[in-house]
């Protein structure tokens, strides 16, 4: 951002989130390590909610909203984790889905 490299640049956002390409009030909180984030929206739209959980996939101008708050994302994640969703991975080092560990 301190260069200048999103001037200019906008996204194609879902209803409550800003249209910014990349926004220094999105906290990411997961990665994929191929630069794809989901992020704390401490910036939204109008119409969103401080704190919404958002996409920002580094490819595309997608960004969507996963859960209106980290509390509602975080509770609908441990109740994947308890239904077998998840599973630990060797390669990635941690949970992933569980459909794609061998």
């Amino acid at each position: 951002m301190d260069d200048g490299a999103f001037d200019g640049e906008t996204s194609e956002p879902e209803a409550g989130i800003k249209n910014d390409w990349w926004n220094p009030h999105w906290i990411p909180f997961t990665h994929n390590g191929g630069g794809d984030h989901l992020c704390l929206d401490l910036d939204p739209a109008a119409s969103g909610t401080v704190g919404q959980v958002i996409t920002m996939w580094h490819e595309t101008g997608d960004r969507e909203r996963v859960a209106a708050s980290f509390e509602a994302y975080f509770a609908d994640f441990v109740s994947g984790v308890l239904d077998g969703c998840y599973a630990y991975s060797e390669e990635y080092g941690g949970l992933v889905d569980a459909a794609d560990v061998a």
